[in-house]
């Protein structure tokens, strides 16, 4: 395992995870709010996964201006799981936050951060609200907002301090059920809680493996989040949210694991809950494939989500599957 710091009073308090593919484009102004940070002591390793465009020499660039910042470089993996996993095992701070290289960091937001894990040390996973930005950067609007995910949160948590809540045991089935409501640059770890998993972020999954160990956290350790937005999640044609098809199957792999993960202790009516939602991933599954002109692997989907739950949507969806794409005007629900 690679480490940083030879002696334990060399240790950094925040170790910052970067893995970067492709984005010379956002790079710099990612890294700008990293060196910008009100709070001083962290190291950061960012991880090129073969990026073919001038990623790699941006990164070098600003590893040369500030020791803080390491470069390591491997041939592409297929995804950020291992690109972060990489940087994890080789930092060595208490705490681990975690930077997407297209989005940006407010200058306070490990201060702010690292003050509530030190006021509530029972903490293994803290994450806040998103300033969503269009491509360019220009603002669109609050995150939580759009979602209302704190008014729909708020019966599975405790306010413990002015815009800072707590989960209760249910948030987690309610992350799982209604609103993850977590956007991996917002997020810090104590790594005491990522070395209790095992297994950190899921190389077999190229998108929603953040949400596996979010779920896997809050099994083991105590959830909270603040509604400030500290950091900017940047919405643009290339990130991996929008590529809808791969989205979807992801989710549907990390929620049926997760699914499988919690159903012995669920309570009956989350676990209706549960099937439901990944019947409809099934259903929106199927729809994306009808709308491609694939009328089998639609129909597959239809069936899958019987699986889930037994009622009309699916039977309807496999008849409809059998005319042409174009009177498809309806599109399922998918959260």
């Amino acid at each position: 395992m690679e480490r940083a710091a030879d002696s334990a009073s060399m240790k950094p308090s925040v170790s910052v995870v970067i893995p970067a593919f492709n984005c010379a484009a956002f790079i710099d102004q990612a890294l700008g709010s990293l060196v910008a940070q009100t709070f001083t002591d962290w190291e950061a390793f960012i991880v090129d996964d073969g990026s073919t465009d001038d990623t790699a020499m941006r990164c070098a660039h600003w590893c040369q201006q500030d020791s803080r910042l390491h470069l390591l470089r491997q041939e592409n993996s297929g995804g950020p799981s291992g690109p972060r996993n990489r940087a994890i095992e080789a930092s060595s701070g208490e705490f681990v936050a975690l930077l997407d290289p297209d989005d940006w960091w407010r200058v306070e937001k490990l201060e702010h951060q690292l003050a509530l894990m030190h006021r509530w040390p029972s903490l293994g996973l803290l994450f806040g609200d998103s300033e969503l930005v269009q491509a360019d950067g220009h603002p669109i609007g609050s995150y939580f907002e759009s979602l209302s995910f704190v008014d729909k949160a708020r019966p599975y948590v405790a306010e413990r301090e002015p815009g800072f809540f707590v989960a209760r045991p249910e948030f987690l089935y309610f992350t799982a059920c209604v609103y993850t409501g977590i956007q991996t640059s917002g997020v810090m770890l104590r790594r005491s809680a990522l070395e209790s998993l095992g297994q950190l972020f899921p190389t077999d999954l190229r998108n929603c493996e953040d949400n596996d160990l979010w779920w896997r956290v809050m099994e083991r350790h105590e959830t909270g989040f603040i509604t400030t937005a500290l950091h900017a999640y940047r919405q643009h044609p290339d990130g991996l949210s929008h590529d809808v098809p791969k989205l979807t199957q992801g989710r549907l792999v990390a929620h049926i694991r997760n699914y499988q993960r919690l159903q012995a202790a669920m309570p009956s009516a989350w676990a209706r809950r549960y099937r439901q939602r990944i019947a409809e991933h099934y259903l929106f599954l199927g729809w994306q494939a009808r709308m491609r002109g694939d009328a089998a692997a639609a129909r597959s989907a239809y069936r899958a989500s019987l699986g889930w739950r037994v009622g009309v949507d699916a039977p309807l969806a496999i008849l409809k599957s059998w005319i042409p794409p174009r009177s498809a005007r309806v599109q399922p629900r998918s959260t």
